[in-house]
């Protein structure tokens, strides 16, 4: 028979009937699935072109949405609707406050509708607003009720992995996995209060300039605000998130308008959340810039409206850190809300409903009782109004009251509070929105749900407020004297939700998770794919790094300053006034430039290049004014002084002179924008070094210096005028690293400075000493001599002044200081080998690019990633490429020139590791450019990257099961693996994306370029052409029981503080003996800053110390002194002393 079966196949006939068959069922499925598209979908609505998220998984009932062809591509980013579909300029004026554009003609009605008359019975809403709203404000005398706290809302002492939730969520394949088990219904069998929020997410920057932005957008929507709260409603609710701009329109509003907003805000009636400077991007920035952001915001917060943030709303970060809500928590925010997570993740969550939960920090170092943070996330991808219920989001844009450019269908009339439906009609949209309220419900495991009732730049027409008014006023006393649909409708805020959860939460048990929300992915459907694919936004880890480095060299010099003024206020006296000549204004604004910085448009890099531009200029006029700052705040300290003059005579110009970047290890370059000093014949220069880490620091510093002549001889004295040991080495051209420079040297010196102390040293260009600045010698190979000079100037060994000395024609050779010892390819100068005392490994080093041709499905951008395999590695032209070692008593270097790539690595004989800096220039090439580091260590699929500098990360590799793009995560300042015997730790001093793709090995994403862009929101690609100093040190060490899992050791920690904050150096300033007391090595004062910087007007200098075990990455605060300086208690702020004491 089967014979028979297999013949009857082959038949001709057969095979054409067949493929009949095929085409038919094909035929047939596109008709079913059309049909059922058209059976629930109004044919009257006209789908605008707001281009909005939507996921085919989402629409668990078979109404999946029609879309224009502009809409079948889900940008999760373009919730930025109709504001940025056109130029600037095309767009309409602003309006005034409750300005109404004239109508062009009464809107689109629904077959069957019919304006009617304005009657009680119809239930409409009177104009002054006060039909039902005792009922709908009955929550005013619980605003400040205490919520989801542990002793109220129970969860399980089971801590799950977010990690391994998401592996679940890919391995059982819940792309495809239906929700039909807690889809809601019609039957309508249990009441669902709907807290109903309206909100704006107002970006200071992003499409366009902060200014911009504000004059059309922010600027109007408060006015409009408080133009409603004063003569409709002073009770309608409103919820607003970022401190810098509400500051900036609070300033410059009358007083009418103050008092109006204040008292609202004092009411609660609108709620600030989170209260930070500005929505910070959480994979970036490290933990002092987040805590500076908190400081700065819930400061001005409390002291000007006299409340403090409950709630915290990020809605926006393409990705979630757990470092926020272990800090949140510690300044007083009880409950949080969350968005953008992996879709899959996501999708498992919801069906699990497991959308809220406890969310524990992932060190129990620091936890402390009580310190998990409960948490929602949204349910679906945006926080617009189109996707505040149920799947169907075409459904809920009818609900969309923003005119005049979307489309949408009232209830009443915003004007007049006349009904525009007829019965008929109102009872179908009101038993279409129920069923989506209902399925919404199903979600979580309470009978609350949260539906945010707005997007992006919102309520810049007036028409809005009062849209969202009177039509929801009238839903909610329409479900009301309809109690089948088991349905409430309350306008409200995150105090509201979370104050009615609790409530509602008195039988259920919520899970505790830990871990982080890295990487950040969505689906992503395309016309050309049979299935959606996964977009994963880890480009933006790396995005425009340069912006990163100046964000954090800002960081570190405010830091360095903050330290400068805290001490001397605290040898003034706390009780004095501003210092005289003391600008605080100035180190206001750069307090505020750098955490507004952080938003996750800005240090992202993930703005047009104009916007970009517009950043840079705000961060280089605050950096201007805060050198400035510095410079006089060390002037005027009482332990340093100008006028004494050791013997001979002494230049006392004072200005700073080391680079406060993290990259004090600066390329041996000779950059017109490194300062130099002028040492000339017969005098000396004094220079004051700045250490302010707690600890005693030994390291080695670079000051260029203006030569007199070649082969001119230096001196170094300390403060006691002893002589220190010195290295004269070669600088080389900037535009032609391969020519050493004649007129300018640059001199190398160990110093060891005491804790949060200075030390002066004293540069001459004395010929009696006995020790003297030794010229480093040169070695490289003798046919590229040539190179060192124009035309091959070389005499007797030398050029000018420094040996030369021909290196022996080996593969590779090595450099070695008392602690470690590096192998160098003599090809490509790149790291073969890295020793430390008896820890040892053999090093793979390359670099390489990604491109589309590697895989890539998509386009890259701003936010995407998109290569699915390994990137090409980078193969060098011998002919171009140059190698030449330095050595002397001090350190040894090695200068590399390589495609794209200027690679300088130092050792020397104080410092554990190797510092490798990294001169990144793509020029006009194209691609993702990434170093990778391998070994033979057996670390399996685990590697370890930190959280924002605080608490390390455990990471699980995923390739090739999962694209290249989906294992690579944040890196803020530290990655390591290790297997039993050994561990290679890589520390970084600045923001970058970071993956092990294989056992062994590390890969750093160093800079990217691409004409591409990935329709996150931004229509452009990157071709910036910067050229960005990168710095790392790289270590290896021996795992022993001290160095626990996941944690760096002490030693590794100490170099990572050095690296983060850099020695500052001063000329023309003398120190004397400055040395506070050291505190105990685990342990790191984070900031030591004053609040009496306009407008906070609060006195007193607040100290930060961490107490952590010895095997930690870092620790940084007490429970007790975070609080202190959220809520602005002052009282129970300690000094400095009484804190050290107090260790």
């Amino acid at each position: 028979m089967l014979r028979a079966f297999i013949t009857l196949l082959r038949a001709r006939k057969c095979q054409v009937l067949m493929k009949l068959l095929i085409v038919a069922g094909f035929v047939l499925l596109v008709f079913i699935q059309l049909k059922s598209l058209m059976n629930h979908n109004s044919p009257q609505l006209s789908l605008h072109n707001h281009r909005f998220s939507h996921h085919a998984d989402e629409s668990p009932f078979p109404d999946k949405q029609k879309f224009h062809a502009a809409d079948k591509y889900e940008p999760s980013r373009t919730s930025r609707d109709h504001v940025h579909q056109r130029p600037l300029e095309a767009r309409q004026r602003p309006l005034e406050v409750g300005q109404r554009p004239p109508k062009a003609g009464q809107r689109p009605l629904e077959v069957g509708q019919g304006p009617l008359g304005m009657n009680q019975k119809q239930g409409a809403v009177s104009h002054d607003g006060e039909r039902g709203e005792r009922g709908e404000r009955e929550m005013s005398d619980r605003r400040h009720a205490d919520v989801a706290n542990e002793q109220q809302m129970s969860h399980t002492s089971k801590v799950e992995s977010i990690q391994e939730i998401l592996d679940e969520a890919y391995q059982a394949g819940s792309r495809n996995r239906s929700t039909q088990a807690n889809q809601g219904g019609s039957n309508f069998n249990k009441m669902v209060t709907v807290v109903l929020m309206p909100h704006s997410h107002n970006d200071p920057g992003w499409l366009h300039t902060y200014d911009m932005y504000y004059d059309m957008h922010t600027s109007v929507m408060f006015n409009n605000l408080v133009k409603f709260l004063s003569t409709v409603n002073k009770e309608m609710p409103f919820q607003w998130s970022e401190s810098v701009s509400l500051l900036r329109w609070y300033k410059s509003a009358s007083e009418s308008s103050r008092s109006i907003l204040k008292s609202a805000i004092k009411a609660g009636t609108v709620l600030i959340d989170h209260g930070s400077w500005s929505m910070p991007d959480e994979a970036s920035p490290t933990l002092y810039s987040l805590v500076e952001n908190l400081i700065i915001g819930h400061t001005w917060i409390y002291n000007e409206f006299g409340v403090k943030p409950e709630f915290s709303w990020s809605n926006d970060p393409f990705g979630h850190s757990s470092t926020i809500p272990y800090l949140l928590k510690q300044c007083g925010i009880k409950a949080m809300v969350i968005n953008r997570i992996d879709h899959l993740l996501k999708k498992k969550l919801r069906f699990d409903q497991k959308l809220e939960f406890f969310w524990k920090i992932p060190s129990n170092k620091f936890e402390r009782e009580g310190d998990s943070m409960f948490t929602h996330i949204l349910p679906h991808s945006l926080y617009s109004t189109s996707q505040a219920f149920g799947s169907n989001f075409t459904l809920a844009k009818l609900y969309d009251f923003s005119p005049p450019e979307r489309q949408y269908s009232p209830i009443v009339d915003e004007d007049t509070g006349e009904l525009l439906v007829d019965n008929a009609t109102l009872m179908t949209r009101a038993s279409d929105l129920a069923n989506q309220i209902h399925m919404r419900s199903t979600y979580y495991k309470h009978n609350v749900i949260l539906s945010p009732i707005g997007d992006d730049f919102r309520y810049i027409d007036y028409r809005e407020f009062e849209g969202v008014y009177r039509n929801w006023n009238y839903l909610r006393d329409f479900y009301a004297s309809h109690p089948q649909y088991n349905v409430k409708l309350k306008l409200g805020t995150l105090a509201d939700y979370f104050n009615l959860v609790t409530e509602d939460s008195k039988d259920i048990q919520y899970p505790t998770f830990s871990g982080d929300f890295f990487p950040y992915a969505v689906e992503s459907p395309m016309p050309i794919l049979p299935t959606p694919f996964m977009s994963y936004w880890t480009g933006y880890f790396t995005t425009r790094p340069f912006i990163k480095v100046a964000i954090r060299r800002m960081e570190v010099m405010l830091r360095q300053t903050e330290i400068l003024y805290s001490l001397h206020k605290l040898q003034r006296g706390l009780s004095d006034g501003p210092t005289p000549g003391l600008l605080l204004t100035d180190l206001s604004l750069a307090r505020e430039n750098l955490t507004w910085l952080l938003h996750h448009d800005a240090i992202t890099g993930t703005s047009p290049s104009y916007t970009i531009q517009d950043f840079r200029n705000h961060l280089t006029v605050a950096f201007d004014k805060l050198e400035k700052f510095s410079l006089t705040v060390m002037s005027k300290l009482p332990s340093v002084q100008t006028s004494a003059q050791p013997a001979g005579a002494l230049d006392v110009s004072r200005e700073v002179i080391l680079d406060t970047s993290p990259h004090v290890l600066v390329l041996p370059i000779n950059d017109k924008q490194r300062k130099s000093i002028t040492v000339s014949k017969n005098m000396e220069k004094r220079i004051t070094l700045f250490n302010s880490i707690a600890h005693e620091v030994k390291t080695v510093v670079h000051i260029k210096i203006q030569s007199l002549e070649p082969g001119t001889q230096f001196q170094v004295k300390d403060a006691s005028l002893q002589e220190v040991t010195c290295q004269v080495n070669p600088l080389f051209d900037r535009q032609s690293p391969s020519l050493i420079g004649e007129k300018e040297i640059e001199l190398a010196f160990e110093v060891t400075l005491p804790p949060i102390g200075m030390k002066t040293y004293i540069i001459s260009t004395r010929s009696d000493s006995k020790i003297g600045c030794s010229y480093a010698s040169i070695a490289m190979a003798s046919k590229q001599y040539q190179l060192l000079v124009a035309g091959g100037n070389i005499s007797e060994g030398h050029v000018n002044g420094f040996p030369l000395k021909p290196r022996d024609e080996e593969p590779s050779f090595r450099l070695s200081t008392k602690l470690n010892t590096i192998g160098v390819s003599s090809m490509n100068g790149k790291l073969t080998e890295l020793a430390t005392g008896k820890s040892k490994l053999q090093i793979l080093q390359v670099f390489g690019v990604y491109n589309q041709k590697n895989g890539g499905t998509g386009e890259n951008g701003l936010y995407v990633f998109t290569a699915q395999d390994e990137g090409k590695v980078v193969k060098e032209d011998s002919s171009k490429t140059v190698v030449y070692a330095v050595s002397g008593p001090v350190e040894h270097t090695v200068l590399s020139i390589l495609p794209y790539v200027v690679q300088c690595m130092k050792l020397n004989h104080v410092e554990l590791g190797v510092s490798i800096s990294q001169q990144v220039s793509m020029g006009r090439a194209v691609g993702d450019l990434f170093t990778r580091i391998s070994s033979h260590l057996k670390s399996g699929d685990n590697f370890y990257t930190d959280s924002n500098s605080f608490t390390m990360m455990k990471r699980k590799r995923h390739y090739p099961d999962r694209p290249v793009a989906a294992n690579y995560y944040p890196l803020t300042s530290a990655v390591y693996l290790q297997d039993e015997s050994l561990r290679l730790t890589l520390l970084s001093a600045q923001s970058l994306g970071v993956a092990s793709l294989h056992q062994g090995e590390i890969e750093v994403m160093l800079d990217r370029q691409f004409n591409t862009f990935d329709r996150g929101g931004v229509s452009e690609g990157v071709m910036d052409e910067e050229t960005t100093l990168l710095q790392f040190r790289l270590m290896v060490e021996p795992v022993t029981p001290a160095v626990n899992d996941p944690s760096l050791s002490l030693d590794v920690i100490h170099h990572s503080l050095k690296l983060s904050h850099p020695v500052a150096g001063y000329t023309g300033l003398a120190a004397s003996s400055l040395n506070l007391a050291s505190v105990p090595c685990d342990y790191h004062i984070l900031m030591l800053r004053s609040l009496d910087i306009l407008p906070y007007g609060c006195n007193q200098i607040l100290s930060k110390l961490i107490r952590s075990p010895p095997s930690t990455f870092s620790a940084f605060y007490t429970t007790y002194l975070l609080t202190c300086v959220f809520t602005c208690l002052l009282s129970c702020v300690l000094s400095y002393s009484e804190i050290l004491q107090t260790s």
